[in-house]
């Protein structure tokens, strides 16, 4: 089950268990454009820690340059992209698979326009 994590508390955050957790508690963050872990909003601390606790492979993208975060499921998919995919661009780890991810991109801090030029994600 989620555990609802605590914005006031980072030293032990995230709380999940398993290899990533740890990876992303040692993580130096404040190299990234996410900044320090304990500067994290609630939102992707949720979104993290949802992440984490999943059985499922899954990763969260973040930011502008969709930096990612991923579980202990994930990790074979990356093969010997881990560890530097962590915390890394999607498109500076998976180049040859940007045209799929690049929709989703925000572009000067908004979403993408879709080809009828309303605001919306292109397919």
């Amino acid at each position: 089950m989620l555990k609802s994590p605590s914005v006031n508390s980072t030293s032990e955050w995230p709380t999940e268990g398993g290899e990533m957790a740890a990876v992303v508690r040692g993580h130096d963050w404040s190299g990234t454009p996410l900044g320090s872990i304990d500067q994290w909003d609630a939102s992707l601390r949720i979104a993290v820690s949802t992440a984490l606790d999943s059985p499922i492979p899954t990763i969260v993208l973040w930011g502008s340059d969709l930096l990612q975060i991923y579980n202990d499921a994930y990790r074979p998919i990356l093969g010997l992209r881990h560890p530097a995919a962590m915390g890394q661009p999607t498109q500076a780890c998976w180049p040859e698979v940007w045209h799929f991810n690049e929709p989703i991109s925000p572009c000067d801090g908004h979403r993408p326009a879709r080809p009828s030029g309303r605001p919306g994600i292109r397919y």
